[in-house]
This record gives structure tokens, sequence and C-alpha cells, in this order.
């Protein structure tokens, strides 16, 4: 027989004899001793094989107690209460098994004790050597040649998808429309691609020999360059032979033979735009930059801005064009905020020496994105270091963003006055005068004679540095739509008051010729002009 059963008919042999004393109601002092002296001396021995069936045994024996739960009460109401409590005492002295219940508890105590105290110790040990990573990851911050924080270049992948932009724009039922119809021309399937969205009606992407390498770590910062197979040097020599020869339709033969050949897009894209076919230029792009992307190194995160390309190697440079080509054609598109993230790339790529202008732009996608906040905290960061108040675009952008941030914090019951901005402009008049007229005129504003009969802003631009004057130009060019809202030209004119008022008081102290001379040699510490 089993032990299992064997304990079975034990209990309901107690049982019984429980049942019976309660009907007689006689020995009631002697039978508990006997009872427990019975159960003592039937435990059966530990089984070894019984760990085999250790949850059947716990079954049973949760259906067993179930089992006498419900036939004691039955039999037991008859007698008085305090019977009652004697009889609950003796059935809790019947079960054996409380002992090895509390020699388990004290057991898995003494293992959770041991297994804090490791955690501890480990704890201990993983933040000290957290503290020391943290602070070698500081030295190396401090010792970067750029002072600018990386984390303000940092990218997000959610924005780098100008569809969503289109989406939140125009909304899902316009651009999901345009899906459908896109899905009907479908040929392959393209694997995904996060710069750019790759398209069903692109051939298959191939590998020409394309690829990545890195050259090194240095700070914290991991440098990287692109390599031509020997393959690949083969096509880029037919391609600088197809343009020699002036024809578009060489370089549309090698693209039609190689559809992801980086230097055939761009030129291809560039003569697409010269023929005003727009939409062709950008999709000829696109597929540029997912040719890049399936070349990445898997440890080129473009996110982190801590990777670093030299322009001045031929093979980087395509990816800097493409990039630049990218972002003026959806920022054409109006979606300004993913043209930020590719401006940020951009100028994380070399941030440095800035090669393609980067800052010449991110003020413009900041302020139309609405990123107002990131383009103030970039002005602070690299003023220091890099002297962006002397570039036009940042000295006028600057205090435009601080006014609309301004005016956000006052809608959110956060904001403060306008002061900052308008000393930041009374500053960017007098620094640049000549900018006034040009912008106010581009913008459909008439000056008041008193303002353009003054000397301070009836300076001709044609005296200006040949470099600064291309600088002025470029960003009234292209930021003169910032300016045309009511309450921002109300702010201008009333900085250009207290700007008059604060010149003639220069002025009658004699300090003219310091204001006349106050930006000269700006061009030789800008490092753009």
């Amino acid at each position: 027989m089993s032990s299992r059963a064997f304990r079975r008919l034990n209990r309901d042999a107690d049982v019984i004899r429980i049942s019976e004393n309660a009907e007689e109601g006689k020995e009631l002092e002697e039978e508990p001793e006997f009872i427990s002296v019975a159960c003592k001396k039937k435990t059966p021995a530990a089984n070894p094989f019984a760990l085999l069936n250790e949850s059947d045994d716990a079954e049973d024996e949760s259906e067993d107690k179930e089992e006498e739960l419900n036939t004691l009460p039955s039999k037991v109401a008859k007698k008085p209460r305090k019977k009652k409590k004697r009889r609950k005492a003796r059935v809790a002295k019947e079960e054996p098994e409380p002992e090895p219940r509390d020699s388990d508890q004290e057991s898995g105590d003494e293992v959770d004790v041991a297994v804090r105290e490791v955690n501890k110790l480990l704890g201990e040990v993983g933040k000290e050597r957290r503290g020391e990573r943290e602070e070698g990851e500081g030295e190396g911050e401090e010792t970067e040649s750029s002072p600018v924080p990386h984390s303000l270049l940092k990218v997000d992948r959610r924005f780098l998808n100008a569809e969503n932009e289109m989406r939140r724009i125009f909304g899902s039922k316009v651009v999901r429309g345009d899906q459908v119809r896109q899905k009907a021309h479908r040929k392959v399937h393209l694997r995904p691609t996060v710069l750019a969205t790759p398209k069903d009606t692109w051939p298959k992407i191939e590998k020409l020999g394309l690829t990545m390498q890195q050259d090194g770590v240095r700070d914290w910062c991991q440098y990287f360059h692109f390599e031509h197979s020997p393959a690949y040097q083969k096509i880029q020599l037919r391609f600088w032979e197809a343009v020699d020869t002036f024809d578009p339709n060489s370089i549309a033969a090698i693209l039609h033979a190689h559809p992801y050949h980086v230097d055939s897009l761009l030129q291809m894209s560039e003569v697409s735009r010269l023929g005003e076919d727009i939409q062709m230029a950008s999709e000829l792009i696109e597929r540029a930059l997912c040719s890049f992307e399936s070349s990445f190194h898997t440890l080129f995160n473009y996110t982190q801005a801590n990777c670093r390309l030299d322009y001045s190697r031929a093979e980087n440079r395509s990816f800097f064009l493409t990039l630049f080509r990218h972002l003026s054609y959806i920022s054409r598109r109006g979606c300004h905020r993913t043209a930020l993230e590719f401006c940020k790339l951009l100028l994380a790529l070399n941030p440095e020496k800035d090669p393609l202008c980067a800052l010449l732009i991110i003020d413009y996608c900041a302020v139309r994105g609405g990123e107002y906040r990131f383009l103030i905290d970039l002005f602070h960061a690299w003023e220091p270091h890099r002297n962006l108040s002397q570039l036009p675009n940042f000295a006028f952008s600057v205090p435009l963003a601080m006014f609309h941030s301004q005016n956000r914090e006052e809608k959110e019951g956060e904001g403060g006055g306008e002061t900052e901005a308008n000393k930041r402009l009374q500053d960017a008049l007098l620094m640049f005068p000549c900018l006034l007229p040009i912008l106010l005129d581009k913008c459909g504003v008439t000056l008041d004679p008193a303002v353009t009969s003054h000397s301070l802003f009836t300076q001709p631009i044609e005296r200006e540095p040949n470099g600064l004057k291309l600088l002025m130009k470029l960003y009234v060019e292209r930021s003169h739509s910032l300016w045309k809202e009511p309450e921002v030209v109300i702010v201008i004119m009333h900085a250009q008051d207290s700007e008059t008022a604060l010149y003639i008081a220069c002025q009658n102290w004699g300090y003219e010729k310091t204001l006349s001379t106050c930006f000269r040699g700006r061009c030789k510490q800008c490092c753009f002009v």
C-alpha cells in the first residue's frame, strides 16, 4: 500500500473517532493524547521517490482537508461552543506537516537573505563602475574640440519621415489616398529604411560595392568613411566619362544599368531640377539616401551625434550633398520639422568645419518647425566659441524665436516679459542696420519717413563687405516670410524706434565712430565668410 493511501486511511479513522466521541460525549480529555500519539506513531517514513509525486500529494491533501472541513462542522454542530473550540484545536494538532513547512520557510528566508546580500554587494560595485564610466564620459566631453553639448544635435528618428509630418499637416486621409494609388503599381517588396521611405515602384536595392569603414574612436566620437570597391570604381570611371560628354543621356544609361549608383542619382536629380521636375528630383535623392543607408556600418548610429565623417575625403562628399539636397526638398514641401532633423544630422557629421554651412539653414527650419527652445539653446551653447551673433541669420532669428517662445509660455500661463527679445533685436539692428530696409521692403511694410531719412538706416548695402552682403541677402530671401506676421511687424517697428533713439544718444556722446566700425573685422572672425 502506498504512503498516500495509508495517510488517507489514518485520517478517515481519526475523523470516525472524533465523530463517535462527539455523539457519546465521553472521555474528552483522554482522546487528544490518543489521537496525537496515534498520529505521531503512524506518520510514514520519508520516501525518496515522493518528490516525483509531490504535486499529486499536495492536490490530494488539499482535497482531504476540504473534506474534513466539510464533514466536521456537520457532525460537531450539536455540541456547545467550548467543545467546538477544543475540537478545532485537536484538528490543528492532528496536522503532521507544520514543522517541515516552518523549516521550508526558514530555508527560504535564509536564501532570500543571502540573495539580498549578494545584490547589495553587486549593486555597490555596479554603482561604482557606473560612476567611473560617467566620469570618463564627462572627461571625454570636456576634451572634445567642439564646445557644443552633443545632446543638442541628437536626431529624433520619429521625425525623420516626411510622410508623418504630411499626415499631421493635411490629415491622414489625404496621405493614405495617395499611398493607395501608389500601391496599385507595386512591383517588388523593398526593405524599409529610416532616412527615406522606399517606393514600391523602385527597383530592388543591390549592393554595388559602396561600404562604410570605421577609422577609430577619439574622445567620445567615432570616425567613419565610405569606401568604393574595385567594381564600384569602374562604374565611377564610366560616370566621369559620361559627365565629360555633357550628355544627360549617357548618365541615364549608367543609371539604367545601376539604379543605385549614388553620383549618377545626384547628377540626374540636378538635371530634373533644372527641368522643373521637382518631384522626380526629390525621388532620385531619396533613392540615393536608401543606397547610403543600406551600406552603413553597424556602429554608425547617426541619432547620437557622435559619428563623424570627413568632408575632405572624396567618397564622403556624396553623402553630405545628398543630405543637403534632401532637406531642401522636404523643406520646400512644408515639412520643416523633418528638415530640422536632417539639418541637425548634417551639422553633427562635422560640427567643427560645417562644410555645407548648415548653420545658415538651421535657424529657419527651427523657427518654421516651432522648435524655438532648441534654437535658443543652440545659440547660447555656440555663441562663446563661434560668434553666432555676428551672423545675420542668428542675429535676427534668435530674437524672433524668443518672441514666439514667450508668447507660447504666456498662453500656458508661464510667460514673462519680452525684454530679452527686444534687447536682442535692438542689438541686431545696431549691428546690421542695412538689413532692416531690405527686410521690410520684402515684407511689404512701409517705413516711417523719420526712419528712412536717418543716417543709421540709409547706409547703402554696397558699402558692406561682399561676404556680409551675401549673407544678408540670403537671409532676407529665405526668411522674409517669418516677419510678415502683424505682431512681429509691431515688435520690429518698436525696436527700430528704440534703436534710432539709442543711435542718436550715441552720436551725442561721440560714439558714432564706434557704431560705424562695430562689425569691421567680423568676416575674419566668422568661419563662414
